[in-house]
């Protein structure tokens, strides 16, 4: 009788993992996923909602500052 072999039969370890296909290509999906929620999804939201007005109002402060600072009057 042929015994067919389970995936506990073996024990997993760094050298069974450096010569699978299939855990290189899960590696690289998990990376792409964790790329696309991190640096996309968080780095649009932070960019956009957070620092960028944020920025823009210290720039507008600091200008305001040296207006203030050198006597110069905003002229609309």
């Amino acid at each position: 009788m042929k015994r067919t072999m389970l995936l506990l039969d073996t024990p997993e370890t760094f050298w069974t993992l450096m010569h699978d296909t299939a855990h290189w290509e899960f590696e690289l999906f998990v990376g792409f996923c964790e790329m696309i929620v991190f640096d996309l999804i968080f780095g649009v939201i932070l960019w956009g909602w957070l620092l960028k007005p944020y920025l823009a109002r210290k720039k507008q402060e600091t200008i305001d500052e040296e207006h203030k600072l050198h006597n110069i009057e905003e002229v609309h």
